[in-house]
């Protein structure tokens, strides 16, 4: 399981390697003992059509996003909307072509920002060794 706050911590995302990810107000949890998550959505089916397990997991700052690492190297970029009530895949960005072609495992293992004035990047590390850098501004 994974779990991560918006940069203004209005917002909490768990996922489950089930490909499940849940977005909750940290305010109706703050105010309610049982509580209900604002949107529930599943991980984008890989390009064989069967549901991707989520590996790793990462709010991006400043722009109300989550990028989610998949098993089979991906990272897709979602857009967080209407205070967590909605969720949008915005981009896809897919991992090194050359393990693929090698059949390298190529899973994403952890994902982190690097966050300034002049750049946004997510960067991201997959099973066989490879680090990504991927500029979301």
């Amino acid at each position: 399981v994974k779990v991560d706050t918006t940069d203004d911590s209005r917002i909490l995302v768990t996922g489950g390697r089930d490909g499940v990810v849940k977005i909750w107000s940290c305010g109706q949890l703050e105010r309610e003992a049982a509580v209900s998550s604002s949107h529930t959505f599943s991980v984008s089916r890989s390009s064989d059509g069967n549901r991707q397990q989520l590996r790793a997991m990462r709010t991006v700052r400043n722009s109300k996003a989550v990028a989610i690492g998949t098993e089979t190297g991906e990272v897709l970029l979602y857009k967080v909307e209407r205070g967590g009530a909605s969720a949008s895949q915005a981009c896809r960005f897919s991992g090194d072509a050359l393990a693929k072609q090698a059949s390298l495992p190529s899973s994403v293992m952890c994902i982190e920002q690097f966050d300034n004035e002049l750049e946004s990047l997510v960067m991201f590390t997959q099973e066989h060794g490879a680090v990504h850098g991927w500029d979301v501004r």
